[in-house]
């Protein structure tokens, strides 16, 4: 369990922008939080990664947290196909994200952008199931969840861009 550098066999354990991450984590919490902002990335990635990486476990651990992420937007890339359109549509949808190349590479690194697929998936399902008469808890979901959007990285404006302009064109009557 190397927390990072070399392997045995001379391979990188962790890519550069890893070792900055996992650097973050382990500053003292208002160190963190001035060099995450100072880095143009606001503090919620590191924030989870400080609680999740606080019982160590090396380079599997530090990387199984953008893995949990991954299987969770796949997940819910399946609920939104599926509310939006039909079950079989939420299949498809979840099949091609489990196997894009992107998604498979974020969610094998330890870096932010598991986390912002994740919400930006969970801010437009909870648009979708508001949308469709799903109650109030929907559009407070997808507020919070658009919110945490913003609070994982700043150029994030065209989650809600997207997620209004799905709903102008899927709206009753559109």
């Amino acid at each position: 369990p190397h927390a990072f550098g070399f392997s045995a066999w001379g391979l990188y354990v962790f890519y550069l922008v890893e070792l900055y991450t996992v650097r973050v984590n382990r500053l003292p919490l208002g160190e963190m939080v001035k060099e995450a902002l100072a880095g143009a990335h606001p503090p919620l990635y590191h924030l989870l990664g400080r609680v999740w990486f606080a019982p160590g476990g090396g380079e599997v651990w530090a990387r199984a947290l953008s893995g949990l992420l991954g299987v969770l937007a796949v997940y819910l890339t399946f609920l939104t196909g599926r509310d939006l359109l039909s079950r079989r549509a939420g299949l498809w949808a979840a099949l091609f994200t489990a196997l894009s190349p992107l998604m498979v590479m974020y969610s094998r690194v330890t870096t932010f952008y598991s986390l912002l697929l994740t919400l930006t998936v969970l801010s437009f399902y909870m648009l979708v199931r508001a949308a469709k008469g799903g109650g109030r808890w929907f559009w407070i979901g997808y507020a919070a969840a658009t919110v945490a959007v913003f609070l994982t990285y700043f150029y994030a404006v065209t989650v809600p861009l997207a997620g209004l302009a799905a709903f102008w064109f899927l709206r009753p009557g559109a």
